[in-house]
């Protein structure tokens, strides 16, 4: 195998690997902006003061709010 093909090999795994990570930080985003939603709602329907102790109850991570 030749030093050329083996960059132009390296080079397509390099644009398959990019568009794999746009493609899920796409989807990642989607699902992040769907649990906000969640969130938002559940926080809007909850009395004052109660969503903190709710997102206790209900084990959603800290790092989702």
């Amino acid at each position: 195998m030749t030093a050329t093909t083996l960059m132009k090999q390296v080079a397509s795994q390099i644009n398959l690997a990019h568009a794999n990570a746009v493609q899920h930080a796409d989807t990642a985003i989607g699902f992040a902006r769907q649990a906000g939603e969640l969130l938002l709602k559940v926080k809007a329907d909850l009395p004052r003061g109660e969503f903190l102790p709710w997102l206790h109850i209900a084990q959603i991570p800290r790092a989702s709010v």
